[in-house]
């Protein structure tokens, strides 16, 4: 795979990273919010993560495509490093890097949104299911 392709997806990966911190800041504000029984900034909060949730599954359809042009091997070890294995370069490793940073910060997401929805919704939650 030569250094564009490498540097490509570690530029959707880094966006990806920009925008789960978002997520993860506008959560925490969120479960601020909730601690203090502000309706209004609940809602404001909410409705405001909804904006890089958008633009995280932009960036997840480009980086589709975008493996849709590399050959088979290529996208073999896209897929590889996009699951964090190690690269066998410092370009590679720095997009297994980065991918396994993401996915680390995905899950303490996750775990905050799953108890900021059970607060929300209480026996209704979408965790619940």
């Amino acid at each position: 795979m030569d250094d564009k392709m490498l540097l490509d997806l570690q530029v959707l990966e880094r966006k990806k990273y920009n925008l789960l911190n978002d997520v993860m800041d506008l959560s925490q504000q969120l479960a601020t919010a909730m601690d203090r029984n502000d309706q209004v900034s609940v809602r404001m909060l909410v409705a405001m993560r909804q904006d890089p949730l958008t633009q995280l599954e932009e960036v997840k359809h480009n980086l589709s495509r975008r493996l849709l042009e590399f050959s088979p091997d290529d996208q073999d070890l896209a897929h590889r490093l996009l699951q964090g294995e190690a690269g066998s370069s410092p370009r590679e490793q720095a997009v297994a890097d980065q991918s396994n940073v993401n996915r680390r910060l995905l899950e303490r997401i996750i775990e905050l949104d799953r108890r900021l929805n059970h607060r929300l919704t209480g026996d209704k939650s979408y965790y619940k299911k």
